[in-house]
């Protein structure tokens, strides 16, 4: 965390542009600009608060400057309105009796237009897998560990499974956690390899086969196969390959590599009932490397040209270190080659995580920031197809960005100058929902920080 986040808080940080925002600043004791009196800026003397749109070049005289005081209370205030989008810089003066000037800090806040300034920036994954399939650790603890890491949602993901969502859900049911617990899994269906996520969706895609690990363990149980009660009969093998064929005969696969026309039929059967349950389709890291691509590079094209799915996860964790490029790198890549073929696809990026410990490189190594309305997986969802989401990839332990250019410098400021201060709250509500799993902390303790999390983000943004 930068330093001046340690010594100075400057709130809101995000307001809407042309829209009087009253910004406050305040000094905390610990740096060398204290004068001693109290918590805040001296009361002495005055201050020059200057501000400036970053974009607007080297040029100091653009500077908006307030002359100010220090309220009784040892804070500076000043009203601005910001006339464009982008970071603005609030540069510190100080100015003694005798009209000595003084440097004191440099910090910096941010003006959205009206799309975005009605939004708040969300951070989660879609990917993550659980000791139900071949992750380390039970649903619940999973969730805790990843609201600790900075999370404000998750997706439970495991292999062939939708109950492990249910039961992460279950978990915290008498609760009022900040984290938004959404239910999901990796489907995988006979005669394809490709991997598909259905996130939020209402009922099993992998439970509609009778043959599944799903099914096997849940059978027709529709509180373990559904989130709302509700679910399509499960049906046979052979029912299954009838519908398959189906697809491939009505001309939905017309175009695809003859090798790869099956599979495709498959994928379209999966989506299909992911977005009749109400969840967000995502295709899953198509380049990811075991031996050879998931996808051959020519279905990859072609999956993106006809986009069956909602979401493209450009990003994954799961490749092994000296792949990790060649997977996510490439994604990238190809994700910006069809912005230049004119089809701009909604992203997602996932850790994949199969261990929610710190044992795990990949544990944090790419998620998604999504501007939604409110933390609730419906506009979440919307939020992604309308692309209002980037990828972050933090494998070099710095981050890489992938998304339109406008929602990457929005999301670079907020990785510097919000979610450090955010994720000192998320780390407590995390371990405090660690302890209520293993019954030694209470509800009430997680509603408290609930009320904590929402009231800074009301502070911190001053939406419209």
């Amino acid at each position: 965390m930068d330093v001046e986040l340690y010594k100075y808080d400057i709130y809101p940080k995000v307001f809407p542009v042309n829209c009087e925002t009253e910004i406050t600043i305040r000094m905390f004791g610990d740096n060398k600009n204290y004068t001693g009196e109290k918590d805040g800026f001296s009361q002495s003397g005055y201050y020059i608060v200057m501000l400036c749109h970053v974009d607007s070049g080297n040029d100091v005289s653009k500077y908006e400057k307030f002359r100010t005081t220090a309220g009784e209370d040892g804070m500076l205030r000043v009203l601005y309105t910001a006339k464009a989008e982008g970071e603005h810089y609030v540069c510190i003066e100080h100015y003694d009796e005798r009209e000595t000037r003084t440097y004191v800090v440099m910090l910096s806040v941010y003006a959205l237009e009206e799309d975005l300034a009605c939004r708040i920036p969300l951070r989660g994954d879609f990917h993550i897998h659980t000791s139900r399939s071949d992750g380390g650790e039970v649903p619940g603890l999973v969730c805790a560990n990843y609201r600790k890491a900075g999370y404000d949602f998750i997706v439970i993901t495991d292999h062939h499974r939708y109950y492990p969502s249910l039961e992460a859900i279950a978990a915290y049911k008498d609760t009022d956690a900040a984290l938004h617990i959404i239910p999901g899994e990796e489907v995988h269906l006979p005669n394809t390899m490709v991997h598909i996520v259905n996130a939020g969706g209402s009922y099993s895609v992998n439970g509609l086969m009778k043959g599944s690990h799903q099914y096997k363990t849940c059978g027709d149980d529709l509180t373990r196969c559904s989130s709302d009660g509700r679910s399509p009969a499960a049906i046979t093998r052979e029912e299954y390959d009838r519908q398959i064929e189906e697809i491939m005969e009505s001309g939905r696969c017309d175009g695809c590599p003859e090798a790869d026309r099956q599979s495709y039929a498959v994928c379209l059967w999966a989506f299909d009932h992911i977005k009749a349950g109400g969840g967000l389709a995502i295709l899953a890291h198509p380049l990811w490397r075991c031996n050879l691509y998931n996808l051959s590079i020519p279905y990859t094209k072609f999956m993106l040209k006809e986009h069956p799915f909602d979401a493209l996860e450009v990003l994954g964790g799961a490749a092994q270190p000296h792949q990790y490029y060649g997977t996510n790198g490439l994604q990238s890549a190809l994700y910006y080659e069809e912005w230049l073929e004119g089809r701009i696809h909604p992203i997602v990026g996932s850790t994949d995580s199969h261990d929610s410990t710190e044992h795990n490189r990949n544990k944090t190594v790419a998620s998604t920031i999504v501007f939604a309305h409110e933390n609730h997986y419906g506009d979440i969802f919307a939020s992604v197809k309308e692309r209002y989401s980037v990828a972050v990839d933090t494998f070099s332990g710095d981050f890489r960005l992938v998304g339109p250019f406008r929602l990457q410098k929005y999301a670079n400021f907020l990785l510097y100058h919000w979610y450090p201060i955010h994720d000192r709250l998320t780390a407590m509500d995390g371990e405090i929902m660690r302890e209520y799993y293993f019954g030694e902390a209470e509800a009430e303790e997680l509603a408290c920080m609930k009320k904590k999390s929402d009231a800074m983000f009301k502070k911190y943004f001053k939406t419209i």
